[in-house]
């Protein structure tokens, strides 16, 4: 036996009347699905006008379901649509208006323009009107940037669909109506005209038409949408209007006088992107701009992902060298960090004292990213005290600027350079060179532990110089015992003379190893070294150094105990060759 539901529905299907339909709206309107989807199948399934009538009235009530069912049946119900909207009344027009905009169905579009060129009541008219623009909007919305935005892809697709269909209604009514719309009606032909402009793609035959009609009450709408429209599709229309060959004049002027962030926003944008030649030549016929001509510039109000596109806009116009210096002097002082450094490329080749002026003025600035950007500039822009101005800022207190001085010197003091030149040092250039060194290169020490690891032998040599010349000997102390067991009786006989500059215990131990050195050059100056170091220690601090060295307290420093420094001889070294 069926459900009461089932039952119900065979009941209704063998009904007649009104009540029938009274009873299937109040299905519609009931909020379960079930019971919604099977009564509009119903009334789809009747075909007849008033059963359409029915469910498109409840639209104006949408639930996901009934949205759903109303756009794919959207062909089906034309003619009701077109029933309520031309012949029904002013109550039924405006419910019929409403479910065309609550379920998002474009097909019945066309029948709004028309609507909208009859005598209607003043509330249907306005209500018509809002419906127009929100569908001319979602239209865009829907076929510019659906995918990107992961818009409803049934929704994107019926939108492309009624595209064409809706722009050929809009260029229509124009054409007849253009000459005929009563005074009242002024609003309506603008309206048109925004539409058309919005959702009709710039090289569209019907736009142009538009934008170059001989009618003045339509060129007047164009200029003013043109010189004043906000809207993401006449921006679009106007800005692609500069990419044909013969461009619109309200275009250029619109380049030239309008200074509302939405234009401005969008115009960079759009050369921010690689161009068409046939723009360039456009662009090229501006010659001012004014919201970059006045006389107190102040761009802050562009957002600064957008700010490196000025630069590119100035490059493209025949601006005067004031307006250009002006807007790269904003740039270079208070702009992000990508327009800066175009900003500073465009610049330096026509005015590089100015960029000089500018940089050094701006090591000082409490903006932090600006002081490190003017610290990043100092070598580029040559200038001959970089090497000093990025030693004090080595020693700033934002840590942002300290790192940017660093690295920019890190370019010069590193070691593999420092190893390269010890042999130009004198002492006090080399004691100051290992001081920047260790404060500078972050890996200095780890560079000179493999070089004093190399095989080949002047290269461990170069590097135990170095060591001594750039006073490193503490720092590097433990690379310097793991080089007592090498293989090259030259490299023992050079880390002698090292070992005897540093006064420790370890030192004396590493000396005292020695003495043993299968080399005599090797052990006469170890032996000759244990001795100086040794009395240049002292016997009262070599014994309490002694006393408190836990694993050597019990041994007798002398040239033949050679027990206390076997710990630091790394057989692995023996396997270097010798070069």
């Amino acid at each position: 036996m069926p459900d009461p539901f089932l039952r119900t529905l065979m009941t209704l299907e063998l009904a007649s009347g009104n009540q029938r339909l009274d009873l299937l709206a109040i299905g519609l309107g009931s909020g379960v699905d079930r019971i919604e989807d099977a009564c509009a199948q119903m009334l789809l399934a009747e075909g007849s006008l008033p059963a359409q009538a029915t469910l498109i009235a409840a639209a104006a009530r949408p639930t996901v379901c009934l949205g759903e069912k109303i756009r794919a049946n959207a062909d089906t119900l034309s003619v009701a649509f077109r029933q309520l909207l031309i012949h029904g009344t002013p109550t039924q027009a405006i419910a019929a208006l409403d479910a065309i905009e609550l379920t998002e169905t474009f097909e019945p579009v066309p029948v709004v323009i028309e609507l909208l060129r009859a005598n209607v009541p003043q509330p249907v008219l306005d209500r018509a009107e809002n419906l127009l623009r929100s569908m001319a909007w979602k239209l865009h919305e829907l076929t510019e940037h659906g995918s990107e935005k992961r818009l409803h892809p049934t929704l994107a697709a019926l939108a492309s669909r009624y595209r064409l269909p809706i722009i050929e209604a809009l260029s229509r009514s124009l054409e007849l109506e253009v000459d005929h719309l009563e005074p009242q009606k002024a609003n309506v032909r603008e309206l048109f005209i925004e539409c058309l402009m919005i959702i009709g793609p710039d090289d569209a035959p019907e736009v142009r038409r538009v934008l170059w009609s001989s009618n003045p009450s339509v060129r007047e709408i164009v200029r003013h949408l043109m010189m004043s429209g906000t809207h993401p599709g006449i921006l679009r229309s106007i800005i692609g209007s500069l990419g044909h060959n013969y461009p619109h004049p309200r275009a250029l002027d619109a380049v030239q006088e309008r200074d509302d962030p939405e234009f401005v926003v969008s115009l960079l944008m759009t050369i921010s992107k690689p161009i068409s030649q046939k723009l360039m030549q456009n662009l090229r016929q501006i010659s001012s701009i004014n919201w970059l001509s006045r006389e107190s510039l102040d761009l802050s109000w562009i957002p600064g992902e957008y700010q490196a596109g000025i630069i590119h806009l100035i490059n493209l116009t025949r601006l005067s060298r004031d307006c250009r210096r002006n807007v790269e002097e904003w740039l270079l002082r208070y702009g992000c960090s990508e327009a800066r450094e175009i900003a500073v490329q465009s610049a330096s080749q026509h005015d590089g004292d100015k960029v000089k002026e500018i940089v050094r003025s701006s090591l000082n600035s409490a903006d932090s990213a600006v002081a490190a950007w003017a610290c990043s500039q100092l070598k580029t822009q040559q200038f001959p005290d970089a090497a000093r101005l990025l030693l004090e800022k080595l020693r700033c207190a934002d840590r942002e600027v300290r790192e940017v001085a660093r690295a920019e010197l890190l370019e010069w003091f590193h070691a593999e350079r420092m190893l390269e030149m010890q042999d130009a040092m004198t002492p006090e250039i080399g004691r100051h060179a290992g001081r920047l060194l260790l404060e500078i290169d972050d890996s200095a020490l780890a560079t000179i532990e493999l070089e004093l690891n190399h095989a080949i032998r002047h290269r461990r040599i170069r590097a135990l110089m170095a060591i001594d010349r750039m006073e490193l000997i503490h720092e590097t102390q433990s690379f310097l015992l793991k080089m007592l067991t090498d293989i090259d009786p030259l490299v023992r006989r050079t880390l002698v003379d090292i070992l005897a500059k540093l006064p420790s215990l370890d030192s004396l131990l590493a000396l005292q190893y020695l003495t043993r050195d299968e080399s005599l050059r090797v052990r006469e100056a170890a032996v000759a070294a244990f001795q100086r170091l040794k009395g240049s220690m002292g016997e009262l601090n070599l014994a309490s150094q002694l006393s408190s060295h836990s694993e050597t307290a019990e041994r007798s420093i002398s040239p033949t105990d050679d027990s206390g420094i076997l710990a630091w001889a790394d057989p692995s070294d023996e396997t270097r060759s010798i070069n």
